[in-house]
């Protein structure tokens, strides 16, 4: 019998796709919640409202989908009239 010191060693007991969850869904959503918690709520607004427009763009690089003029407008739009809340948000709660 040998023992191995790899990470992987230390998995091998459970399945495959449990490892797989663990590592590809369980710790980088801990890794964004924490980021979350540690930023303005200002930067996590305007990070989530630039999601869509981030998507979009992505999309035209990647070629498979044909760029909509109405999605662009529409995503545009969300991320626009979030930052505008935000705004005029943190202006009234400073009066």
């Amino acid at each position: 019998m040998s023992i191995t010191s790899s990470p992987a060693g230390a998995l091998s007991g459970l399945d495959p796709m449990m490892a797989m969850t663990v590592l590809l869904i369980i710790v980088p959503s801990y890794v964004n919640l924490v980021a979350i918690s540690l930023a303005s709520p200002l930067t996590v607004r305007v990070v989530l409202a630039a999601g869509p427009v981030l998507i979009f763009f992505w999309e035209m690089v990647e070629g498979r989908l044909a760029a909509s003029p109405y999605s662009f407008l529409a995503a545009v739009s969300y991320a626009l009239t979030t930052l505008f809340a935000v705004v005029a948000r943190k202006r009234a709660v400073r009066n």
